[in-house]
């Protein structure tokens, strides 16, 4: 690989961390009806969730992983 990863748009737009004011841009409907706290706590139980049912299910963490990164970058932000 040619090129540095920690300078790659891959590492800069989604694996970095995303700050509170990002989120408070995002999913305007969640933020109708939920506190802060209460969205963080859902988004955290089902990462928790994902990564309890992988191992019941006999999959491979490498899938599991890839499941979070998914929900991250698809619902929570």
């Amino acid at each position: 690989m040619g090129m540095n990863f920690w300078h790659s748009t891959h590492y800069l737009y989604w694996m970095k961390d995303v700050t509170k004011s990002d989120l408070r841009k995002r999913n305007p409907l969640d933020r109708k009806h939920l506190t802060d706290d209460e969205i963080d706590s859902i988004h955290l139980a089902n990462i928790s969730l994902l990564e309890e049912i992988g191992p019941r299910l006999r999959v491979r963490q490498i899938i599991i992983y890839t499941a979070i990164i998914f929900y991250r970058r698809f619902y929570q932000t």
